[in-house]
């Protein structure tokens, strides 16, 4: 990465504050002072292309855990209907031998 002299960095600072409060006194220090690296884009120019390779880094790693998430949601959302299933089996059974023992008991 190319490295800007620190003159740059107050230059930078400087003109990001003269866009925020345009005042005199900011616009005159900002073309008073001498600095190596005119503009942003010849200082950083790999900037760009690094920002974009964390952006597609972090695209993949979303479109990962979105994909997980729904493997998940599948998952206890099959898992609830088995354990409905299982609970209306079992409700069967209950009943079914609770209705067996009353005809034993009533014979």
């Amino acid at each position: 990465m190319t490295s800007c002299p620190i003159q740059f960095q107050n230059t930078l600072y400087s003109a990001f504050f003269f866009f925020l409060t345009p005042d005199e006194q900011t616009h005159d220090t900002l073309s008073n002072t001498s600095v190596a690296c005119l503009s942003f884009r010849s200082c950083f120019p790999e900037l760009r292309s690094q920002l974009n390779e964390q952006l597609r880094a972090l695209d993949g790693r979303v479109d990962t855990q979105t994909a997980l998430v729904g493997e998940l949601q599948d998952w206890f959302r099959r898992r609830a209907e088995l354990h409905q299933d299982y609970s209306f089996k079992l409700d069967k059974l209950a009943k079914s031998l609770q209705a067996r023992h009353k005809e034993q008991k009533y014979k």
